[in-house]
């Protein structure tokens, strides 16, 4: 997570060439880059100036404080890494990855329907990133995959993928598969998959492969698979994505086929021909 500080600036006390990842500050300037945890940083400006003008910039993560070295990350943000001798100024600054960050997610308004929201998952927790609807459940056939958008709004690693089951089917399992998403936000490469069994009702859960980070700020989908036989499953209300040709609102993508869920999806627009306006509940349990 990115901290912050109003008007922080210091001056490197030797030079840093442009593979050092660490760099020197006065120590006191540097005791106010406080509460770095795991995964927490700071972001500061390196900065070159020509009278009273900038003419160079290097966007670094601060990562860590011992004294007044700084364990930092280079070339953040598209800038390059460079020789910053000593006296450089560094400033932390607002960037555009900052702002970026606190973008909603398009769609969804002010909702958090498809969002985690705050406070964040204790980790070994588990969530529906999705708001339960009034429409129930439904019967999810077995001829069709099923897909559902998502976005985290802040760095998670999960470990396991969960289901809510509202009938029982002992003939019945239900695959759950994690994709990432292509550059225009659709389905693209499938991260993992689990297998549950459905012969019992409730929230019915299985483990991935190995933990899998997901990225703030990025979109994912879930596709969901009954085998065997169909699945009477919870609903819950994600994003729109589109419109079915019945001209019922999408909030999933559905593919007829018998197949597994594929490598690498390959987005068709039929996928939208008999979407329906719900989508069935996934959970995911955050391990870090």
């Amino acid at each position: 997570m990115q901290l912050f500080l109003n008007n922080w600036s210091a001056a490197l006390l030797g030079d840093a060439l442009e593979g050092d990842l660490t760099m020197s500050v006065d120590p006191d300037q540097a005791a106010m880059l406080a509460g770095l945890g795991s995964g927490d940083h700071y972001v500061i400006t390196a900065l070159e100036s020509l009278g009273s003008s900038e003419i160079s910039r290097e966007i670094i993560k601060v990562t860590g404080v011992l004294g007044g070295d700084l364990t930092i990350v280079r070339e953040q943000e598209g800038t390059a890494a460079r020789y910053w001798p000593a006296g450089t100024a560094l400033e932390m600054r607002l960037t555009a990855a900052a702002l970026e960050g606190l973008r909603p997610a398009p769609g969804d308004g002010s909702s958090a329907a498809a969002r985690f929201g705050s406070p964040r998952l204790p980790v070994g927790s588990m969530v529906c990133p999705f708001e339960l609807t009034s429409a129930g459940n439904t019967s999810y056939s077995n001829s069709y995959i099923y897909l559902v958008p998502f976005e985290p709004d802040y760095p998670i690693e999960v470990d396991r993928l969960g289901v809510r089951i509202q009938v029982a089917n002992a003939s019945a399992s239900i695959r759950v598969a994690l994709y990432s998403a292509a550059a225009e936000g659709w389905p693209d490469a499938r991260i993992d998959m689990v297998t549950i069994p459905a012969a019992s009702a409730g929230h019915q859960t299985a483990a991935l492969d190995a933990p899998r980070a997901l990225e703030v700020g990025q979109l994912y989908w879930f596709a969901i698979q009954p085998v065997g036989a169909a699945v009477n499953m919870i609903n819950v209300n994600s994003r729109p994505v589109g419109m079915a040709s019945t001209g019922v609102s999408a909030r999933i993508l559905k593919r007829f086929t018998g197949a597994a869920p594929p490598f690498t999806w390959g987005f068709d627009v039929g996928d939208f021909s008999s979407a329906i306006d719900a989508a069935p509940f996934v959970s995911i349990r955050r391990s870090a």
